[in-house]
């Protein structure tokens, strides 16, 4: 009897055990199964540092356009009397023109002096224009005709002659041996061959506007403050960088070093790894400086790149951002291992010049930092 009371404590012990092991295992719970899950995430994107928003610029309008002028050798410095106005202004303005130049004489110091014809009126000159005049279309809109001079080198005249009517016939989107749309005449004014030019082309439209016009791309207005453009977000500088009026803010990368200065350059720097060595500069020039198509043309020659026509204008440029607002960007990858990055930003009566130009391979190392170089620097 002991014994078989000794056998069912100890069941009834087993039973408790058992009983105790699974409540706990139902409050502490049993762990799932592993599985297979899905999820779905999106691939990100190439994001260059420095700009994330580069879209291609829109298409450049063109409009029908006629620059004449007359280009005066006399002694060591040939002398340029230009303008570029629509075909219907030019007509109209036959007359007066010739009135002015009946007029034109020059002084014992070598400059040139005349008689404004009524209506028209004289702005101070500059480094780069001894006189502005101003005329006006018969609609009243202002038309520029500007006076300007050069070295002459009498014995290469008819090279430097060629040069510069090649450089006219671009800013109008001619090309260099199309000559069915330009008229050249030579005339004796005194003692002096005078050249007189006439040559029908395009132009961007609206580029004939006083004070220059936006680049293609920019939005109309870019030059004035937030309040009058409906911009609600500041230039994206520190406080470091803020913009003063009249002043220059540069925020240089740490790995550029200071560059050469000279008369044009409002600051330089350079990079130099190896044998590769690549140059930055800031230069400002009066109004347009030539315009658009003259300064990538100019900066395409100098790293061993034909020239391109007014229509292949849009196909080379990008919008980019800079503290300023928008600025055009052209990549141009040279003929013998050269390249330039380059952004033109029209500021009020002024264009900016920022450059990068040397090594290819060196360039395209510094894009990022050129890039984000032009988006923390401000530009009075």
């Amino acid at each position: 009897m002991a014994y078989r009371l000794l056998q069912a404590e100890h069941r009834l012990k087993y039973f408790h055990w058992i009983f105790l092991c699974m409540v706990v295992s139902l409050l502490a719970g049993c762990p799932e199964a592993p599985g297979i899950r899905q999820y779905e995430v999106t691939r990100p994107e190439f994001v260059e540092r420095g700009n994330v928003d580069v879209p291609q610029a829109p298409q450049v309008e063109l409009e029908p356009a006629t620059t004449w002028g007359a280009i005066w050798p006399r002694g060591n410095q040939a002398w340029f009397f230009k303008a570029t106005a629509s075909p219907e202004a030019v007509a109209g303005l036959a007359t007066k023109w010739k009135e002015f130049v009946a007029s034109v004489k020059f002084s014992d110091g070598g400059n040139p002096e005349w008689t404004l014809p009524d209506g028209w009126s004289q702005l101070p000159g500059n480094q780069f224009r001894f006189a502005t005049l101003v005329m006006k279309d018969s609609a009243g809109a202002p038309i520029e005709l500007t006076v300007s001079s050069l070295p002459r080198a009498p014995e290469q005249w008819e090279s430097q002659l060629d040069a510069n009517l090649s450089r006219w016939k671009g800013q109008l989107g001619i090309g260099p041996m199309e000559s069915s749309s330009v008229s050249q005449t030579t005339e004796k004014q005194g003692d002096d061959e005078v050249v007189f030019v006439l040559m029908q082309g395009s132009r961007a439209k609206g580029q004939g506007m006083m004070g220059g016009m936006p680049a293609p791309g920019a939005a109309p207005g870019g030059n004035r403050p937030a309040a009058e453009t409906g911009q609600t977000k500041p230039p994206a500088v520190n406080e470091v960088q803020k913009m003063v009026e009249g002043e220059i803010k540069l925020s240089p990368p740490a790995e550029w070093k200071p560059g050469k200065l000279n008369a044009f350059r409002k600051a330089a720097y350079e990079v130099t790894r190896g044998d590769e060595r690549v140059e930055i500069t800031v230069i400002d020039l009066a109004g347009e400086s030539g315009g658009l198509l003259e300064n990538i043309n100019r900066w395409r020659d100098q790293v061993g790149m034909p020239a391109i026509e007014l229509a292949a204008l849009t196909s080379e440029l990008k919008n980019v951002k800079t503290a300023n607002g928008p600025a055009q960007l052209v990549e141009i990858e040279g003929s013998q291992g050269q390249s330039i990055l380059g952004a033109v930003l029209p500021r009020g009566d002024r264009t900016w010049f920022v450059k990068l130009q040397g090594s290819t391979a060196l360039a395209q190392q510094e894009k990022a930092r050129f890039l984000e170089f032009l988006e923390t620097s401000a530009l009075p």
